[in-house]
């Protein structure tokens, strides 16, 4: 049987696999800083009058590169748009995401305007997305593990 010769390829896969994991794992929390962004309120009003906080609550400034705000309209199970975020959020500060068509008094607290991904309704949802892994990634690993019928997907 060729069992034991695909179990050793297996584990072996699987080492440098967990040991590259790993390597990203400690280069996203030096980057993130343990980070626990998140969404503090989310408005919706009529037309374009929404906006969405995004709020640090740590006692550190966070890097944003590598984070990004996604809508699911209607249920799609992929992102229908994509803000890519950048600068710093500061320690206990909030950053506001909003539609340029939204009222004066939302406008004047926004930090970022934009059309596509502030363009929510009442169903759709909305995610913050940190230090994503690269869909060709993913397919030079699966390419690797094509032959021990191991699959990796993106959660």
């Amino acid at each position: 049987s060729n069992r034991p010769h695909l179990m050793k390829q297996f584990r072996l896969m699987a080492r440098h696999w967990l040991a590259g994991l790993f390597a990203f794992g400690a280069t996203a929390a030096a980057q993130s800083q343990d980070c626990g962004l998140f969404f503090s309120e989310y408005g919706e009003g009529s037309g374009f009058n929404k906006y969405v906080e995004i709020f640090n609550p740590t006692d550190a400034p966070v890097v944003l590169d590598g984070y990004s705000a996604k809508l699911y309209a209607n249920g799609a199970s992929t992102a229908t748009n994509s803000l890519a975020l950048t600068g710093t959020l500061g320690a206990g500060e909030l950053l506001v995401v909003t539609h340029s068509g939204a009222a004066q008094n939302i406008l004047d607290a926004a930090d970022i305007l934009d059309n596509g991904f502030a363009n929510w309704n009442g169903d759709d949802a909305l995610a913050l997305h940190v230090l994503e892994f690269p869909q060709s990634a993913l397919r030079q690993l699966n390419a690797l593990a094509g032959n021990s019928g191991v699959w990796i997907h993106e959660l």
